[in-house]
């Protein structure tokens, strides 16, 4: 891969064999995992180490998408009392029905 154009697909940056080394190993137990066991039944599983490399890995895009999902639910819009919408929203009279009828 190292060989390709770089007029065409730009030069080949150092960190690029790391990620995809990374994305490789990602969620295969003989690179590391962890032994989790549940504190009422005993049950126990293993879970394989991810390799945490965001936009690469679709795995672990997703997981970083559902934490920031998680987050903005918990932390910034459940506090709030109230919600702000476009300035064309904010001048509707609060008796008109903007549903289709």
């Amino acid at each position: 891969m190292k060989n390709v154009s770089p007029r065409r697909y730009g030069y080949w940056r150092p960190i690029t064999d790391e990620v995809v080394e990374k994305y490789l190993m990602c969620g295969d137990p003989h690179h590391g995992f962890a032994r989790i066991r549940c504190e009422e039944c005993f049950a126990e599983y293993l879970r394989a180490f991810s390799c945490k490399c965001r936009g690469f890995c679709p795995a672990c895009s997703k997981w970083k998408s559902l934490d920031l999902v998680i987050f903005l639910e918990e932390e910034l819009f459940r506090p709030m009392t109230h919600r702000h919408g476009p300035p064309q929203m904010r001048t509707i009279p609060i008796n008109v029905s903007i549903s289709p009828e």
